[in-house]
Protein backbone atom coordinates (compact mmCIF):
# COMPACT_ATOMS: atom_id res chain seq x y z
CA UNK A 1 0.00 0.00 0.00
CA UNK A 2 1.39 3.44 -1.13
CA UNK A 3 0.32 6.63 0.45
CA UNK A 4 0.06 8.43 3.99
CA UNK A 5 2.12 7.01 7.00
CA UNK A 6 0.97 8.39 10.43
CA UNK A 7 4.03 8.43 12.88
CA UNK A 8 2.59 7.60 16.54
CA UNK A 9 4.86 8.61 19.59
CA UNK A 10 4.16 7.27 22.78
CA UNK A 11 5.31 9.47 25.56
CA UNK A 12 6.34 6.83 28.09
CA UNK A 13 9.54 4.49 28.75
CA UNK A 14 7.66 1.99 30.01
CA UNK A 15 7.98 -1.41 28.22
CA UNK A 16 4.89 -2.27 29.15
CA UNK A 17 3.13 0.11 27.54
CA UNK A 18 5.51 0.35 24.49
CA UNK A 19 4.30 -3.50 23.95
CA UNK A 20 0.26 -2.14 24.12
CA UNK A 21 0.93 0.85 21.45
CA UNK A 22 2.52 -1.63 18.87
CA UNK A 23 -0.27 -3.70 19.57
CA UNK A 24 -2.95 -1.03 19.12
CA UNK A 25 -2.02 0.28 16.04
CA UNK A 26 -4.40 0.10 13.42
CA UNK A 27 -4.11 -1.68 10.30
CA UNK A 28 -3.88 0.07 7.18
CA UNK A 29 -7.16 2.56 5.87
CA UNK A 30 -7.80 3.53 2.83
CA UNK A 31 -4.27 5.24 1.36
CA UNK A 32 -3.28 5.95 5.77
CA UNK A 33 -1.31 3.41 7.75
CA UNK A 34 0.12 3.80 11.08
CA UNK A 35 3.76 3.32 12.74
CA UNK A 36 4.58 3.57 16.36
CA UNK A 37 7.93 6.26 15.92
CA UNK A 38 11.02 4.86 16.90
CA UNK A 39 11.83 7.05 19.98
CA UNK A 40 9.91 6.64 23.40
CA UNK A 41 10.28 9.92 25.34
CA UNK A 42 9.16 9.70 29.08
CA UNK A 43 7.84 13.27 30.12
CA UNK A 44 9.78 12.79 33.82
CA UNK A 45 7.35 15.24 35.33
CA UNK A 46 6.13 15.25 39.15
CA UNK A 47 2.92 13.54 39.25
CA UNK A 48 2.77 13.68 43.03
CA UNK A 49 2.37 17.45 42.40
CA UNK A 50 -0.93 17.14 40.51
CA UNK A 51 -3.57 16.19 42.63
CA UNK A 52 -7.40 16.62 42.08
CA UNK A 53 -10.04 15.52 44.73
CA UNK A 54 -11.92 13.82 41.38
CA UNK A 55 -9.82 11.03 40.27
CA UNK A 56 -11.10 10.95 36.63
CA UNK A 57 -10.06 15.18 36.87
CA UNK A 58 -6.42 13.97 38.46
CA UNK A 59 -5.61 11.20 35.69
CA UNK A 60 -6.66 13.67 33.24
CA UNK A 61 -4.20 16.70 34.74
CA UNK A 62 -1.79 14.14 34.78
CA UNK A 63 -2.26 13.04 31.42
CA UNK A 64 -2.61 17.05 30.12
CA UNK A 65 0.55 17.75 32.38
CA UNK A 66 2.58 14.75 30.22
CA UNK A 67 1.47 15.88 27.18
CA UNK A 68 2.66 20.04 27.60
CA UNK A 69 6.07 18.39 28.50
CA UNK A 70 5.94 16.28 25.68
CA UNK A 71 5.37 18.80 23.17
CA UNK A 72 7.87 21.55 24.80
CA UNK A 73 10.47 18.53 24.22
CA UNK A 74 8.97 18.23 20.40
CA UNK A 75 9.57 21.94 20.22
CA UNK A 76 12.28 22.67 17.70
CA UNK A 77 13.77 25.76 19.26
CA UNK A 78 14.69 23.74 22.35
CA UNK A 79 17.09 21.61 20.79
CA UNK A 80 14.08 19.05 19.22
CA UNK A 81 16.32 15.71 17.97
CA UNK A 82 13.59 13.63 18.66
CA UNK A 83 12.01 14.04 15.07
CA UNK A 84 8.33 14.95 13.77
CA UNK A 85 5.66 12.59 14.93
CA UNK A 86 2.45 13.37 13.38
CA UNK A 87 0.49 12.21 16.82
CA UNK A 88 1.67 12.31 20.18
CA UNK A 89 0.07 9.87 22.91
CA UNK A 90 0.42 10.89 26.80
CA UNK A 91 -0.96 8.44 29.44
CA UNK A 92 -1.66 8.45 32.85
CA UNK A 93 -3.43 5.83 34.88
CA UNK A 94 -4.87 5.09 38.33
CA UNK A 95 -6.70 2.44 40.06
CA UNK A 96 -9.10 3.42 42.44
CA UNK A 97 -10.56 1.11 44.74
CA UNK A 98 -13.01 0.69 47.40
CA UNK A 99 -12.43 4.90 47.41
CA UNK A 100 -8.72 4.20 48.01
CA UNK A 101 -6.56 5.38 44.95
CA UNK A 102 -4.05 2.46 44.81
CA UNK A 103 -1.80 2.92 41.63
CA UNK A 104 -1.40 3.14 38.19
CA UNK A 105 -3.52 1.23 35.61
CA UNK A 106 -4.51 2.68 31.67
CA UNK A 107 -6.14 6.00 30.76
CA UNK A 108 -5.21 7.77 27.15
CA UNK A 109 -5.35 10.99 26.01
CA UNK A 110 -4.32 12.02 22.15
CA UNK A 111 -3.11 15.04 20.79
CA UNK A 112 -1.99 15.79 17.29
CA UNK A 113 0.89 17.97 16.67
CA UNK A 114 1.30 21.07 15.02
CA UNK A 115 3.46 21.68 11.53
Amino acid sequence: MSGRVVSVMLGSSSKFKQGLAAQAMPDPVHTVSFNLHPKFVSPDIDEKAVRRADPQEMVLAIAQAKMDKLLELLDPKNGDSLGNPDLVIAADEIILFGGVLFCLFVFYTYKFVAG
